[in-house]
């Protein structure tokens, strides 16, 4: 992982210059993840609106350079952060994200107030091998990719607890659902 901080300047901000529609679906490798909220125990203490919690800078072949990522829901932040500071990401790993609003019955709802980044870890060039299949290029299949389709048989794969698939955090033992 990259350590040097995203200089804005020369990078577009996802929801701002670029926006977050055409990027449903696609896939995206973190390089840097930059905190703004700060954790004390339990307590997430997030920065004034409309500043987020965070911000990742990513890359993907389907962009001609860098953007700036926010993260906007408490779990994506809290996510980040367990991985960054407790898991880490080894050297033959990345990390990879995708944008994908919930979209079943509770829809609206669950979008308005529910997270929107789901994560990956997955074995080092995995963004290059998703995007080597042209059908990737003209229809982005990230929600197959990252909710497998046996969704009722998903479990967390610390404490066995059935995961839905609108959750980026497992209910129970609150860690984030990464594989």
């Amino acid at each position: 992982m990259a350590t040097s901080p995203p200089d804005p300047a020369d990078k577009p901000l996802i929801g701002k210059e670029i926006p977050w529609k055409p990027l449903e679906g696609q896939v995206f490798r973190i390089s840097h993840f930059s905190p703004f909220a700060t954790v004390d125990g339990d307590k997430v203490s997030a920065p004034s609106p409309p500043m987020p919690y965070a911000v990742l800078t990513v890359e993907s072949p389907i962009l001609n350079q860098a953007a700036l990522m926010p993260v906007n829901h408490r779990d994506e932040f809290l996510n980040l952060r367990d991985i960054y500071e407790q898991r880490g990401v080894a050297s033959d790993e990345e990390l990879l994200v995708s944008y994908l609003p919930y979209k079943g019955f509770l829809g609206p709802f669950v979008r308005l107030f529910g997270p929107r980044l789901h994560l990956r870890i997955r074995p080092k060039g995995d963004l290059e091998r998703y995007y080597s299949d042209d059908q990737h290029w003209q229809k982005p299949s990230a929600r197959q990719y990252f909710l497998p389709s046996r969704v009722a048989g998903r479990r967390c794969s610390n404490c066995g607890s059935r995961l839905y698939t609108f959750v980026v955090r497992c209910p129970k033992c609150r860690r984030p659902v990464i594989d």
